[in-house]
């Protein structure tokens, strides 16, 4: 079992843990076994379970800590967050909504678990040294003590009514002896008759006959005390051999209920420790803490999600929704609130687009131009496709690229793409690899979806590459651009 060093370190590091002045239990119990041991007259058991001896001290460790602990206008955006990218925006910021909202449960369940475990941890405290001051003040021995006053006064009383048998029984052993009794009928009788003056044969009759029915009657009445006495000496002695028994049972009890209680504070001791350990499962005041910072960080990503998203729905898609910055403790459930709405704004947006492909060659702009590598068949070649604002819709937005090539080139080759500034996030080129010869049965998919998601296609495309004039020649490029219309 433990030791007390152990207990005493078992609670420094639980109350350390959970924030416990151990301070204010101590003086509360130093407080109370001076009431205690004053004139027991004096104790005011009404004061006591008013509080009269509980800290009086605000103790904020009690509360659960607040979950959100950042302010929203305090976040600011990460410059790698694209405005273009709504869609994506909205997706993360939705992801990130439902892990804070499951979060959210798990801190509250877990806070509900860790304030448990800690006023438990607290009355167990209190409750503790208060039973200590009674097993001081002798709750243990009480039982058997009361016992044994109990046999004392009943063998008093046992030796007061064998006393009286004792006596009673002389008495009728001599003076209330059937030969005492008729020596003095007898006696009575002759002094009767040497009295009388007359009739003394019947005086004497009628006096044996008078104290003889006396004495009968006297020794009726000494024998009936005796017998009473019998009585109560038959009625105690059984009464005296149990609680004899039962005394010497709650003699070895309060050794007994000492070694139960021992047991049960033991392994309280042992799980309170166990719910104090580092990375313990049941350390709920570490788990509380770190729940908290997991969500914090997700908290932070979704506001920058949603401020991104509020300058993306504008600027992209034209959609104002106002979002009041929120108090802190209210961000989360605002911030559900105009994602449900936004989210539903944007879905009905996107009802009226229609996807469609648009493709320029190089005929239609500016025929591709070579040139050669030292005396190999290699040949690099370049060119640049203008996009000029009126070969599109009004409201078209890019959803990815392609590029095919025509000629009786046999191989794929690789290119880079350079796009115009409003194209993508940025300007620098991009590799398009498998670039194949245009076919009619081939299917072709956008590229870099992501990349260029809502970009504008108008400017100039710079494209660049090397051929192999052993496949064959390229005649000319041809871009295909994957859009969103507005209708």
């Amino acid at each position: 079992m433990l030791k007390k060093d152990e207990l005493k370190k078992i609670s420094h590091e639980f109350a350390r843990q959970y924030d416990i002045k151990l301070n204010l239990l101590e003086k509360e119990d130093d407080l109370f076994k001076q009431h205690i041991n004053n004139d027991s007259s004096n104790i005011d058991s009404i004061g006591i379970y008013g509080g009269a001896f509980s800290s009086s001290e605000n103790d904020g460790s009690a509360f659960v800590p607040d979950l959100e602990k950042i302010e929203f206008d305090d976040v600011d955006i990460d410059k790698r967050l694209i405005l273009n990218r709504v869609e994506q925006n909205m997706e993360e910021a939705l992801q990130y909504l439902e892990e804070c909202i499951k979060l959210r449960l798990q801190y509250d369940e877990v806070g509900k678990l860790r304030n448990d475990v800690r006023f438990k941890f607290a009355e167990f405290v209190r409750l503790d040294r208060v039973h200590l001051q009674e097993v001081e003040s002798g709750l243990y021995k009480l039982p058997w003590q009361e016992s044994d006053d109990e046999i004392q006064s009943l063998n008093s009383s046992l030796n007061e009514f064998k006393e009286q048998e004792s006596s009673l029984q002389s008495i009728m052993n001599g003076n209330m002896s059937n030969a005492s009794i008729e020596n003095y009928v007898h006696a009575s009788a002759r002094i009767s008759r040497n009295t009388a003056s007359v009739q003394r044969d019947d005086v004497q009759a009628d006096s044996t006959i008078t104290n003889r029915l006396d004495k009968t009657t006297e020794s009726a009445s000494w024998e009936q005390r005796l017998i009473a006495v019998k009585e109560n000496i038959a009625a105690i002695e059984p009464r005296l051999d149990s609680l004899k028994r039962k005394r010497d049972y709650l003699f070895k009890d309060e050794s007994f209920r000492a070694r139960r209680a021992e047991i049960s504070r033991s392994l309280a001791w042992k799980q309170i420790a166990e719910h104090a350990r580092p990375n313990s499962p049941l350390n709920y005041d570490q788990k509380l803490k770190c729940l908290g910072e997991r969500f914090s960080s997700l908290l932070n990503k979704l506001i920058e999600r949603v401020k991104v998203l509020i300058s993306g729905l504008h600027s992209v898609y034209g959609i104002n929704i106002n979002l009041v910055s929120p108090s802190k403790g209210e961000i989360l459930d605002t911030c559900a609130l105009w994602l449900s709405s936004a989210q539903d704004e944007l879905s009905k947006y996107k009802r009226a687009q229609k996807l469609m492909i648009f493709s320029k060659s190089t005929d239609q702009t500016a025929p591709l131009t070579f040139t050669s590598v030292s005396d190999t068949e290699i040949q690099e070649f370049k060119c640049t496709i203008t996009i000029e604002s009126n070969d599109l819709p009004v409201k078209a937005f890019l959803r990815g690229v392609n590029i095919e090539l025509s000629g009786s080139y046999s191989n794929p080759i690789t290119v880079t793409l350079t796009p115009p500034v409003g194209a993508a996030p940025t300007t620098e080129e991009i590799t398009i690899s498998r670039v194949c010869p245009f076919s009619l049965g081939m299917e072709l998919n956008a590229r870099n979806v992501d990349h260029f998601w809502n970009g504008s296609l108008v400017g100039d495309w710079n494209i660049a590459g090397t051929m192999d004039k052993s496949f064959g020649e390229i005649d000319g490029l041809i871009v295909h651009f994957w859009l969103a219309v507005i209708s």
